[in-house]
């Protein structure tokens, strides 16, 4: 892969100074944004809300299409069509069903997964993650408090078999799947403000309160 970057075209509030750690060559690397589609805890589908007049999908792909050979929304519904998209192969409302649409589509080993809800990641930690790419991993996920964000993460292709056993299964959480992958968890506690997960409108507002405050 060529070596990422993650110079974001939108001002990212939480980043600091660039990490020129090298990166290791694991070409190529594709990226994909889940947005799932209406969410039950919401009440509407969280890919259209917007922060300083940009969508959540706006912003993570401005952030990730000049450091990604490509970007793509997976999801159920195409609410952004002037961006690649790609449909959910299953209808059922689960994380579980766009990583595996997204491994099943994709043209590269390693690919990095990131929920719609988490509009604030940054440069530093998404290379904080590839970085940690290793063979005998399926999957590399950050660590915050004690919490796994897996919405947040590297898969490898690999992992495609684990992931549709489990839909077929009806076996929807997350985690005991990703647990199967022996992932290299990676801590991340001084990210955790970048890898709040906005599910409700009251995390909708802190998330712009804290991004408007530190811009």
């Amino acid at each position: 892969m060529r070596p990422v970057k993650f110079y974001q075209t939108y001002e990212n509030h939480f980043d600091e100074q660039p990490n020129h750690t090298s990166t290791p060559d694991i070409n190529p690397v594709n990226a994909y944004i889940l947005t799932g589609g209406n969410s039950r805890r919401f009440g509407k589908d969280k890919s259209v809300l917007e922060i300083n007049g940009l969508t959540f999908v706006d912003i993570l792909h401005q952030t990730l299409s000049p450091e990604f050979d490509s970007v793509t929304i997976v999801g159920k519904e195409c609410t952004h069509p002037h961006l690649p998209f790609l449909k959910d192969r299953y209808r059922v409302q689960t994380p579980l069903n766009g990583i595996l649409t997204a491994l099943q589509y994709s043209d590269s080993d390693w690919n990095f997964i990131i929920s719609v809800d988490m509009p604030a990641i940054s440069k530093r930690l998404v290379r904080l993650l590839e970085e940690n790419i290793r063979g005998e991993s399926e999957a590399v996920i950050p660590v915050a408090d004690g919490r796994s964000y897996p919405t947040c993460a590297f898969y490898h292709q690999d992992a495609v078999e684990i992931f549709d056993t489990a839909l077929q299964q009806e076996k929807y959480k997350l985690m005991s799947v990703v647990k199967k992958l022996h992932p290299v968890t990676i801590n991340a506690d001084l990210f955790r403000k970048e890898l709040i997960n906005v599910n409700t409108p009251i995390e909708y507002e802190l998330l712009k309160r804290v991004m408007n405050r530190n811009g």
